[in-house]
């Protein structure tokens, strides 16, 4: 099931591109299939593994305006501690 930002980006996408919503879950599947196998092939690092991240959000919890607010916040304070 899709999340709020995932609904937001599939819509954009039926919107933009003409498409069905199975159409638009579709060209989402195959743009993140193509992603991660670029990213697997290029870097060192496994594609969605946890571990390689430094902030995962779920934005359908704080809603657009909370996740923005919290990214700034967080952006901040990483630019403050870096040496």
């Amino acid at each position: 099931s899709l999340v709020g930002s995932e609904m937001c980006i599939e819509t954009g996408i039926q919107q933009a591109h003409h498409l069905t919503q199975d159409e638009a879950l579709e060209f989402i599947r195959k743009g993140d299939k193509r992603r991660a196998a670029y990213h697997n092939e290029h870097c060192p690092t496994q594609w969605g593994h946890g571990d390689t991240y430094d902030l995962t959000i779920n934005s359908s919890r704080l809603g657009l305006s909370g996740t923005t607010d919290f990214l700034e916040d967080y952006i901040r304070r990483r630019i403050a501690a870096e040496p």
